[in-house]
């Protein structure tokens, strides 16, 4: 099971685990694209943090696996190109950079909030090794040069900045080189004798802040670093190839849609190396009790050489066999025929 713990850190505030009213969703997508050998899989998470941006100095990410910081990558500057951040969350938005770290993502619609997208590089990123884990700490080390009020209703660019300001704050970077050992378990199909030479099954099991599911001293150590978030919403994404022939989950996906390679190929970079057309699966997490889990498996091509080769011998040897038999019985009836019947 992979218990990922993910917390924030309020500024200026001498209780670290006293609740500050934070609202915040979290975006979730699995990805896995085939290479020449085999996938190349990676997750992007997301964080929107809505009124209180201002009033958050880092995030903290728990991660029950091995990484550091070549496995981080800040997806940022890609969403701000070729109006990806449109698509993403389907809405009509106008990109301002403030010249330094942010860039104003602005809603031109009611439907939508405005928000800062933030963008990382490695000094945002601090690591610390915990066991077979990694906790990953993200700080929020600058603040928008000019803070804008924003809302569903009101946007006023003459805004001054301070710390009494409120704004919505977005960060999301991806974790690569993912692997069997740490986020998913890939399995044969035992069932079936010959579809299991072709094909495998894959389990995805991701649940966030299951407080009661970490180890004793991970606990302890995420509890004296900030609070751990609740979010109002939980989107995940499957996003695979037509390699992947079915996808089931806990519940039923909630659309399913063709991605348009060309346009999100600045985002994906050198992951979609066979140029496949990307499926993406995307289920609106159920939450139950602060509680945010989603489970995964697909079935998806795969050859075994070994396998086909081993069927392969087994298919020759019941040829050879059956062929044997047939000329022995063949032997058999000559012999009779000579000796008995003529």
């Amino acid at each position: 099971m992979n218990n990922i713990g993910i917390l924030y850190k309020a500024k200026n505030n001498d209780a670290p685990n006293d609740n500050v009213g934070v609202t915040a969703d979290l975006h979730l997508n699995y990805w896995k694209l085939p290479n020449e050998k085999n996938f190349d899989r990676f997750i992007d998470i997301g964080i929107m943090i809505y009124d209180v941006g201002n009033n958050i100095d880092e995030l903290c990410f728990y991660f029950p696996f091995k990484l550091d910081k070549n496995d981080l990558e800040d997806l940022a500057g890609a969403l701000s190109k070729d109006n990806l951040l449109c698509v993403l969350f389907g809405c009509d938005y106008e990109l301002r950079n403030d010249g330094h770290a942010y860039t104003l993502v602005e809603t031109r619609t009611e439907e939508k909030d405005s928000f800062w997208l933030y963008h990382l590089d490695k000094t945002n990123f601090v690591i610390s090794q915990k066991d077979e884990g990694t906790i990953v700490e993200v700080k929020i080390k600058t603040r928008p040069e000019k803070q804008l009020i924003i809302n569903k209703k009101e946007s006023n660019p003459e805004c001054p900045s301070g710390d009494e300001t409120k704004y919505n704050l977005y960060i999301r970077f991806r974790i690569k080189n993912i692997t069997d050992k740490n986020q998913f378990k890939s399995e044969d199909i035992s069932n079936d004798f010959i579809q299991s030479a072709f094909s495998k099954t894959e389990l995805i099991d991701y649940h966030i802040n299951e407080k009661r599911d970490f180890p004793k001293s991970i606990y302890e150590e995420l509890y004296n670093l900030g609070i751990f978030f609740d979010f109002s919403k939980f989107h995940f994404y499957f996003i695979g190839s037509s390699l992947d022939e079915q996808i089931i989950g806990q519940t039923t996906y909630e659309e399913c849609k063709l991605l348009d390679s060309e346009k999100w190929k600045s985002y994906i970079g050198n992951h979609n190396k066979l140029n496949k057309q990307c499926i993406a699966y995307h289920w609106d997490v159920e939450i139950k009790h602060n509680k945010y889990h989603i489970f995964i498996r697909t079935i998806f091509s795969n050859s075994n050489v070994g396998k086909i080769i081993k069927y392969l011998f087994v298919i020759l040897a019941i040829g050879i066999t059956t062929s044997s038999i047939f000329e022995l019985l063949r032997f058999i009836i000559k012999i009779i025929y000579l000796r008995y019947i003529k």
